[in-house]
């Protein structure tokens, strides 16, 4: 990926990765985000798909904060590229749907999981 995603999803993480809500603690309650654990969504971009379109997903599509999502990372499985979307508590089920509903229509997007830890789907 870009550096300009990279740097987004870096952003994301440290402004938002703190406030998560739907992620994994441990014990001493830091917080645990990354593949292994469990997530809203995990969305998976066709191979193939470049650069500039996955930055505006990420821009045109995600828009985090219209949809209150508490975290957003990449994500690579089986040579699939993607993002790991988990909601808030603030997230209204009404933004959920549409969110779930602009990913599924997104002509870049392979396949979405709900509900799901990454490293454990199969994409094929």
């Amino acid at each position: 990926m870009t550096s300009k995603f990279l740097l987004i999803a870096a952003i994301v993480f440290l402004t938002l990765g703190f406030q998560s809500e739907g992620c994994s603690h441990r014990k001493d309650d830091k917080r645990v985000i990354g593949p292994s654990q469990p997530v809203s969504l995990a969305i998976y971009f066709k191979k193939g798909t470049t650069n500039d379109e996955v930055n505006s997903f990420w821009e045109n599509v995600l828009r985090i904060e219209e949809y209150n999502l508490a975290v957003a990372f990449r994500i690579i499985k089986d040579d699939y590229e993607g993002v790991a979307v988990s909601f808030s508590t603030k997230t209204t089920s009404e933004q959920r749907e549409q969110l779930i509903k602009a990913v599924k229509e997104s002509p870049i997007v392979y396949k979405v999981f709900e509900n799901v830890v990454p490293s454990d789907v199969k994409l094929e």
